[in-house]
């Protein structure tokens, strides 16, 4: 009986630690404050799958595979940013987020990879849409949880909780 509490016990434990947990890297994310709109990009340049490139789990799966991760691409930013602006509160006139290439800034995820437990890491990069110089960065981390299932609905997954993380923080930080 003891056993089982303790195991029930680090579950709990895993499944509530497992909250967002970003650290800022640099600048800071008040320039957001007025913003109504920000542009998404989600950047698969250096993305890596349990360790491995894009390209390598291409040849390693094939054309098929490859075909079905392509068409998968606007699944995931659709659910990232569905969850991203349902924590931001749009509804309370905070940040809209998604494909907004008039909006005054871009926020970029870029040097994604997912792990053995398909947990979401990447990078979260802020620029003046159409300039690289680079306002704030932080890394996006926490992003996991425990699945099971077809590996394109464990990363569609991963995406919408890494979307959740985020607006969760991004509302708490400029408002």
């Amino acid at each position: 009986m003891k056993t089982k509490s303790f195991i029930l016990a680090v579950i709990a434990t895993m499944c509530i630690s497992n909250t967002s947990a970003q650290k800022l890297t640099y600048g800071s994310l008040s320039f957001l404050k007025d913003e109504e709109k920000l542009n998404v990009i989600i950047d698969y340049s250096d993305v890596l799958i349990q360790g491995k490139s894009e390209k390598f789990i291409y040849a390693m799966n094939g054309e098929a595979w490859a075909k079905k991760w392509e068409a998968a691409k606007p699944v995931f930013y659709q659910r990232f940013n569905a969850h991203l602006n349902k924590n931001l509160n749009y509804s309370e006139g905070i940040l809209l987020c998604g494909n907004f290439s008039d909006a005054q800034y871009t926020m970029t995820v870029a040097s994604i990879s997912f792990g053995r437990n398909w947990d979401m890491k990447g990078e979260v990069i802020f620029t003046k849409t159409g300039d690289s110089t680079i306002l704030a960065k932080f890394e996006l981390m926490g992003a996991s949880r425990i699945h099971k299932g077809h590996e394109f609905f464990l990363v569609a997954s991963s995406f919408s909780y890494a979307g959740q993380n985020l607006g969760q923080f991004l509302a708490k930080t400029i408002k």
